[in-house]
């Protein structure tokens, strides 16, 4: 018996040996993937899902992928886990203003998890994941205009938006006619009364021109009418989660550019 308890306080000395070493190497592995990732803007691309890996994202940006948009990422935690790496990170939305300048907002901070099985993964399969997952752009902040959703169609002169016909902007992208069905929309929250626009007693109508795709998602915005910085990028931010039924021309869903407005009135 007391033999047996020798072999244990062994067991457990050496056990108590091994963790720190592990410990500090899995600091070191946190720190090195901080100071790779953190403060990227990053490209989120289809759901990717490794063999002894997969990536958990929110609901609502997973099926946006699907639909074929554009979703960018502001990198601004890393954490190494037992058994998951989390990310937090801020969606980037971008826009055009009336002269077509590119802006950039960020929308609120949100969880990703890179969650494994054993055996616990290296640092160079954790890079390959998150590098698969998150595709890095090689440009710093200052160049992120680069990174802009499809540049929309010139804006069209002052006319009606629906002729008699719908008319072909630029190749397969449309306006809206007697041969091209309106998008109609699903899923439409109103936007949030910024609390800076609120103390300033701010109030308007922001009317934007919006590329629709084939599956109802908003790739481009551009403001046709402002209401002052705060509310156009409240208006922004919303209608890119906007969803709609696409538009239709000779029985298949088409891209259309259309204007939609949104409201903000303190009473």
């Amino acid at each position: 018996m007391r033999r047996f308890f020798s072999l244990a306080l062994v067991a457990f000395l050496a056990l108590l040996l091994t963790l720190p070493a592990h410990s500090d190497e899995r600091k070191e592995i946190e720190r090195r993937l901080k100071a790779a990732y953190e403060g990227q803007l990053v490209r989120l691309e289809p759901g990717w899902e490794g063999a002894d890996m997969r990536l958990d994202i929110p609901k609502e940006e997973a099926e946006a992928i699907h639909a074929e948009s554009r979703i960018h990422l502001l990198i601004e935690k890393v954490k190494l886990k037992k058994n998951e790496l989390e990310l937090r990170a801020r969606r980037i939305y971008f826009y055009q203003d009336i002269k077509g300048g590119v802006h950039r907002i960020k929308g609120p901070k949100r969880k990703y998890r890179l969650r494994w099985k054993d055996p616990q993964p290296s640092e160079a399969q954790l890079r390959q994941a998150l590098d698969q997952a998150f595709a890095p752009l090689e440009r710093r902040p200052e160049e992120w205009v680069d990174y802009s959703p499809p540049v929309m169609p010139p804006r069209p002169r002052r006319q009606p938006l629906s002729p008699q016909t719908g008319k072909e902007i630029t190749p397969g992208i449309f306006t809206i006619g007697s041969d091209v069905t309106a998008p109609i929309c699903v899923f439409c929250p109103d936007p949030e009364y910024p609390d800076v626009a609120r103390r300033k007693k701010a109030k308007g109508i922001v009317v934007v021109w919006t590329m629709v795709t084939e599956k109802g998602r908003v790739t481009g915005i551009r403001v046709a009418k402002s209401a002052g910085r705060e509310l156009d990028e409240s208006a922004v931010v919303t209608i890119s989660n906007w969803r709609f039924t696409p538009a239709i021309r000779q029985s298949k869903p088409v891209r259309v550019v259309m204007t939609v407005e949104t409201k903000f009135d303190l009473y």
